[in-house]
């Protein structure tokens, strides 16, 4: 271990960076500015470094320093699933996917016709999954989709994360075109069984393989220590260490502009004797994104989930007209910050909304069944009740002086609700848990004790 580590996060819009001293184990200086992916992201890499080293009024040189990074900063890794099934095929990609960055524009089952492979391509993807058949079952299937999208796409990148029986007739499929094939592990290889971590890996290489070649994340590579992850893995990354290190379950909620992550590691099951689990089996590390909750793009949409009385009510000095206009500024304008109180007020309800249903999609249900001795529940989904901690970051959650009124929005409603009963509520006070999670990888006792001085209770 080097003297100093410098981390950084690149976003789509603004970037993140620290400077740790490893003797002293403290962040000597930080720095938050624009990406500028219009010109290169080289720009503001080199920027933040000077302004680090600056700030620190410390001589450090290049051989003093370890550097390690993460970014989101490509604009999006977009992904089409086919599978054999509608609902096991969704559940798996979305599992697969969101470790990696991947947003799933699209799920495709029961085989592909001219009408269906025309939208894929409209769609625009930057890989398909193409799924089907546990290890063998069915291999008809897949081999015919193979077929049908290495003939009527060029170009493209396809996972095989099948029936493993039809690997060669797949890779015949691909021959003589300019499709790149990736061949992994089967994402179901028994029945109701999911194994994603291999679709996940491979995902993520073809990911960053992108987003090196784009706006000079290649170059900024060649300083890094380690290969560049996606900004999603790192955030799992300390989901699971700070989780581990405390040897109790946690929540993530990651509140932004278009997107509210959620993010777990819990075994997720319920040690009471009369809660039967139902369903496919919940992984212990797991990321839910929602597409239709954030607080800038997605903010008409987050309203749209509340009625017109309850909005009346959450905002009683607002007419319709001001609803509107802020809404569209919003939209508008994703970089703009609320200014005043009745502003910020406009902010709490929505992040409100986007926690309580970003959470509440994330986790599982219990339903009641009377018998005439007893009754008995069944779990459907991830049960997280007995979560020790919910940790807020992104923007909101960081710099809101209402922080706690929105994490507590994360909460179980009652008994049935698999959400958090009685956690402890957490802030990223320093927006460091991307940055620890690249660090976690490498070092993690040292990326511990700094989450220990920089995570605040509320």
């Amino acid at each position: 271990m080097k003297d100093y580590i410098l981390l950084g996060d690149f976003g789509s819009t603004y970037s993140k960076f620290c400077l740790v001293q490893t003797q002293t184990a403290k962040i000597i200086a930080k720095d938050t500015r624009p990406t500028t992916v219009q010109t290169s992201i080289v720009d503001c890499y080199q920027a933040a470094k000077q302004a680090l080293i600056q700030a620190s009024g410390l001589p450090i040189t290049d051989d003093q320093l370890e550097e390690y990074f993460s970014s989101s900063a490509w604009g999006g890794y977009k992904m089409v699933v086919v599978g054999f099934t509608l609902t096991l095929s969704q559940e798996a990609a979305k599992r697969a996917a969101l470790g990696a960055g991947t947003r799933i524009l699209k799920t495709y089952a029961y085989g592909l016709d001219q009408n269906k492979l025309a939208e894929i391509q409209s769609l625009a993807p930057d890989v398909i999954l193409l799924t089907g058949g546990s290890n063998g079952g069915n291999t008809r299937f897949v081999i015919e989709c193979a077929q049908q999208i290495s003939q009527y796409f060029d170009h493209m990148d396809v996972i095989f994360a099948g029936n493993q029986e039809a690997i060669p007739q797949v890779q015949a499929a691909f021959e003589g075109t300019h499709n790149r094939l990736f061949i992994t592990d089967n994402v179901m290889p028994v029945v109701d069984e999911l194994d994603v971590e291999p679709v996940r890996q491979v995902a993520r290489e073809i990911f960053m393989d992108k987003i090196l070649h784009t706006n000079g994340l290649n170059e900024i590579a060649k300083h890094s220590s380690q290969p560049i992850i996606p900004t999603p893995s790192a955030v799992l990354e300390t989901t699971k260490l700070i989780s581990q290190s405390l040897n109790q379950p946690i929540m993530v909620v990651d509140i932004g502009g278009a997107t509210t992550d959620v993010h777990s590691y819990s075994q997720g099951y319920s040690q009471r004797q009369d809660i039967v689990f139902e369903g496919l089996k919940e992984p212990q590390l797991k990321r839910t994104v929602e597409g239709d909750l954030g607080m800038r793009l997605s903010a008409q949409s987050v309203l749209s989930c509340v009625t017109p009385n309850q909005l009346a009510q959450a905002l009683p000095d607002w007419s319709l007209q001001e609803i509107e206009a802020s809404l569209q500024r919003r939209t508008q304008e994703t970089n703009y910050i609320a200014d005043n109180d009745k502003e910020l007020n406009f902010d709490l309800l929505i992040a409100q909304i986007a926690t309580n249903i970003a959470s509440s999609r994330h986790v599982g249900s219990l339903r009641k069944v009377n018998t005439p001795n007893q009754a008995t529940y069944y779990q459907r989904g991830k049960n997280l009740q007995d979560v020790f901690a919910v940790i807020g970051t992104g923007g909101i959650l960081v710099h809101h002086p209402q922080a706690k009124d929105i994490l507590k929005y994360a909460l179980a409603n009652d008994d049935m609700d698999l959400r958090p009963l009685s956690p402890l509520l957490w802030q990223d006070k320093d927006y460091l848990l991307s940055l620890m999670g690249i660090l976690g990888q490498f070092y993690p006792e040292l990326a511990m004790t700094l989450l220990d001085n920089h995570l605040r209770q509320l």
